[in-house]
């Protein structure tokens, strides 16, 4: 009997992983995270993480026949194969069904990532961790971030809008506790399985507004105001 397989796929600090979990909490489900991140793919050996990237489906295709479940799926951030359009392709060809997991406001992406990166605080699971430390970002990094995760949202749309896919969005779909259980029913439907209860035990990353967060975070809102970015600004 073969498999039903599916993909999550998007970009980071966009709700992939409370998505993941959501979707874990299905018996009948092999979610793995992501399977081709560079810093945790064989990383004592170089070359064949390379290779794997650049021919990325023989070892998919290991990845599915290791699991015992009836349905496996795995994240994709599209970055981390060269060549994501023929690797979606690929997985079309091999009846992958996609689920498209995006963010709309990508000022909280960039800052949510710049954050995680100089604290090394990437995911809370209590609510009793310690705040990381604050930080003060560079307005020319931060620039650049956004410039290239505007980018990046362009590309993942026009990669992923050829194939049939269920969209969830992030402050629509699973910014609110209350939606998680309809959120998942959704793409329980669209695997073909029936409902099943979820949870998850990600909390809020910060307990602290970024504004407590980056020393600088006044001078960094009033930059992007008075910039081409000015619409990601929410008063």
């Amino acid at each position: 009997m073969s498999k039903t397989k599916f993909i999550i796929f998007g970009q980071s600090r966009s709700g992939s992983t409370l998505l993941l979990e959501l979707i874990r909490s299905h018996p009948d489900i092999t979610c793995e995270n992501e399977i081709f991140n560079h810093l945790k793919l064989f990383p004592r050996f170089k070359l064949l993480s390379n290779a794997i990237s650049l021919f990325p489906m023989p070892y998919l295709k290991y990845r599915v026949r290791k699991s015992d479940a009836s349905i496996y799926g795995f994240k994709l951030l599209f970055f981390q194969v060269q060549n994501p359009e023929k690797l979606l392709s690929q997985l079309h060809r091999n009846n992958w069904k996609f689920v498209h997991i995006h963010r709309d406001n990508i000022w909280q992406v960039v800052l949510s990532n710049i954050i995680a990166m100089e604290t090394n605080h990437w995911h809370s699971y209590s609510e009793n961790e310690s705040a990381p430390k604050s930080i003060k970002i560079k307005p020319g990094r931060l620039l650049k971030a956004l410039e290239i995760r505007t980018n990046w949202k362009i590309e993942e749309n026009k990669l992923i809008e050829p194939y049939d896919h269920i969209s969830i969005n992030y402050e629509k779909d699973l910014k609110n506790s209350n939606n998680w259980q309809t959120t998942a029913d959704k793409i329980f439907d669209f695997l073909g399985i029936e409902s099943h209860p979820v949870t998850s035990t990600i909390k809020p990353t910060y307990q602290k507004p970024y504004s407590e967060l980056i020393e600088n975070y006044h001078e960094l809102t009033e930059l992007v105001k008075n910039c081409e970015y000015a619409y990601l600004i929410n008063d």
